[in-house]
């Protein structure tokens, strides 16, 4: 193998290696934060969170909404909606063939829309509600749209340019104001006796690791799904790093027999 491919792949192994390093790490932060915060109930958050003392806490129930807002593809009522769409243009450069310059043809897709939009949502248990204001957090959402249409929408109004061949592509995404739901944030008083959960100030076990999810699973499923996530970056990073070093010793010809 030339010296160069050696290279190559060492290269390509280490930012891979970094890469799986990197979310490693903040899924094992994640787990320990997740295992040192107690979940409380409604009734217990509101006697804990009064004045001005804000804890970071996990709470579980059902989901409502009183206001639920209207998502812009799919029209669903939602606590959280995620919306972009792409309109495909037309674009050409010149390329060099046969001693002479020629136009080539390529298409793009171009970002029209990219908008979220949340509102207040509650957390129902046995106890009580606790509310939850979902702006930045890590959001266990579904999709509701994912097609490409050769046509305007209405919705489009004036915030979409005209696509040059005809074409957008829509996605949207969407929290619904039901079922269960688990949220690991901050809680903070609101003045009127009740606690508001939302993107923290600071983390629990180290400030500048902020965490706010809010999942569709519950704490001990989210937990057995991170853990095995973690089990998985870990075997990645180590085989990569492992191929880093195997490539710096052939490089060097430490391993014989593989720079021809």
């Amino acid at each position: 193998m030339l010296p160069e491919y050696i290279l190559i792949i060492g290269g390509f192994s280490l930012v891979v290696g970094l890469v799986c390093h990197f979310f490693f790490s903040k899924n094992k932060k994640l787990l320990a934060e997740m295992w040192a915060v107690d979940t409380y109930s409604a009734r217990d958050l509101k006697r804990m969170v009064k004045g001005d003392f804000a804890a970071t806490v996990e709470v579980q129930g059902s989901v409502h909404c009183e206001n639920p807002v209207i998502s812009l593809a799919g029209y669903v009522p939602c606590c959280y909606y995620h919306t972009s769409v792409e309109r495909e243009d037309r674009r050409t450069r010149f390329v060099k063939s046969g001693g002479s310059l020629r136009t080539k043809t390529y298409y793009v897709w171009e970002k029209e829309i990219d908008e979220t939009y949340s509102t207040l949502f509650k957390v129902r248990d046995k106890t009580g509600e606790t509310s939850v204001d979902p702006t930045s957090a890590s959001i266990d959402t579904k999709v509701v749209v994912d097609k490409i249409v050769d046509h305007r929408e209405l919705w489009f109004g004036q915030r979409v340019r005209n696509s040059d061949t005809g074409k957008y592509r829509i996605k949207e995404s969407v929290f619904k104001h039901e079922g269960f739901a688990y949220v690991l944030g901050q809680a903070f008083p609101t003045g009127v006796g009740d606690a508001l959960i939302q993107y923290p100030k600071k983390g629990y076990m180290d400030p500048k690791k902020k965490f706010f999810i809010i999942s569709r699973k519950s704490e001990k499923e989210l937990t057995k799904k991170k853990q095995t996530l973690g089990k998985v970056l870990g075997t990645m990073r180590a085989v990569f790093f492992l191929a880093v070093l195997y490539s710096l010793l052939a490089y060097f010809d430490i391993v014989p027999g593989l720079i021809n």
